[in-house]
């Protein structure tokens, strides 16, 4: 069966001007929200490819789903993906809470040079 990563293999090479953003490309920008970027130093804007070469150094015990160190490293080596903006990363821990969260918010954008409009994306999960 096929995944992501299977998909990055096939599209990551191509740029949105040719193929539009779709329903699996926004299932990976979801998935990178689950990256272990609290084991990195990000700034406060920088590139899915400068931070992947951050996260493929991490070790392989901190990421969260099975398939996402191989992920890392194809998002690193994707045209179609390492010039998409990460930024606004926040850790959100309530204390007070029963269960102790963490929320990963980054927000995203995806500069579409030909048209030249922007698409924004917020990723988000707890």
């Amino acid at each position: 069966m096929s995944n992501i990563n299977d998909y990055l293999d096939w599209r990551g090479d191509l740029s949105f001007d040719v193929s539009p953003l779709n329903e699996v490309d926004g299932m990976i920008l979801s998935r990178i929200s689950y990256l272990p970027f609290t084991e990195i130093k990000m700034k406060e804007q920088d590139t899915i490819e400068n931070v992947m070469k951050k996260i493929v150094e991490v070790d392989e015990k901190e990421f969260n789903i099975e398939g996402d160190v191989l992920l890392a490293q194809k998002l690193l080596k994707s045209k179609r993906f390492n010039k998409i903006i990460l930024s606004d990363f926040v850790i959100d821990n309530d204390e007070d809470a029963e269960k102790k969260e963490c929320s990963d918010i980054i927000a995203g954008w995806l500069l579409d040079e030909y048209k030249k409009e922007s698409l924004h994306f917020l990723l988000w999960h707890r």
